[in-house]
């Protein structure tokens, strides 16, 4: 029974504090902190002396030469982060055990509890669009007018789904992604846009007579997209484009003699 006793009280107690600091003070994507660090609490509840204290689990500066009884001491444990985790809108910081080794008779260190920190992430889904024209006006039927459009995720978590409509309609649609797919109507759907990627689009406006004599056209691009959870839908406007046909009517009178 005193053996029992004294056993238990080797037992090296471990516990992480769940507010986690960032390695940044402002936790928004992959670039903004590249860890999140938890404090660590070692604490000797027994009556002997643990030397080479060591923990498992995550990224840790854990290692104590030697640890007093009934004395503690603080240290830090790191989880670098993956966008999967910014995602995921969490990461758990996990220390899966302690070993040490007891200086005295009993060399055995009872079994020490993994403990886990739950860390949220701050989400932000953000999807940006611009948009230019290679030329601002056209001089007659015929002409065509190039417009580009740039859509660029700069949140903090993937976008799936994003579609983006063109309003007029343009023909001729191509993007720089193999993901984009261009529908009959001239929009444009992309499954996957990652953090700080851009995708870029091209297609042409082109003006008949109808179009010409209907005065300045505003060419706007406008998206949606959805945040990995699916829960968060965003959108997105360009600037409008203006496109102005340069209208010269003009008549000519020739009055031919009589023969």
């Amino acid at each position: 029974m005193s053996t029992c006793k004294m056993l238990c009280k080797c037992l090296l107690l471990i516990s992480s504090n769940h507010y986690c600091k960032s390695a940044s003070t402002y936790v928004t994507s992959v670039l903004a902190a590249a860890a999140v660090v938890c404090d660590v609490l070692l604490f000797n509840s027994g009556n002997m002396r643990l030397a080479n204290v060591s923990v498992s689990g995550d990224s840790n500066d854990c290692d104590v030469a030697l640890l007093e009884p009934r004395s503690a001491v603080h240290c830090s444990m790191s989880h670098t982060l993956s966008q999967e985790d910014y995602d995921a809108g969490f990461v758990n910081v996990t220390a899966n055990g302690a070993s040490a080794d007891p200086l005295g008779p009993v060399s055995v260190l009872p079994q020490v509890l993994p403990d886990t920190a739950r860390v949220v992430l701050n989400q932000s889904a953000s999807l940006d669009l611009s948009a230019r024209s290679d030329k601002s006006y056209v001089l007659a039927a015929g002409d065509s007018v190039t417009v580009v459009f740039t859509a660029g995720n700069t949140g903090s978590v993937t976008l799936y789904n994003a579609t983006f409509t063109i309003s007029p309609a343009l023909s001729n649609v191509s993007c720089n992604s193999s993901l984009a797919a261009v529908a009959a109507d001239g929009s444009v759907q992309l499954p996957v846009l990652a953090v700080d990627v851009a995708v870029s689009c091209s297609g042409l406006l082109k003006f008949n007579q109808d179009r010409l004599e209907a005065g300045p056209q505003l060419v706007s691009v406008t998206g949606t997209a959805s945040s990995p959870s699916g829960n968060v839908t965003v959108t997105a406007a360009s600037q409008d484009v203006s496109i102005i046909p340069v209208n010269s009517p003009g008549l000519t009178l020739d009055l031919q003699p009589a023969n």
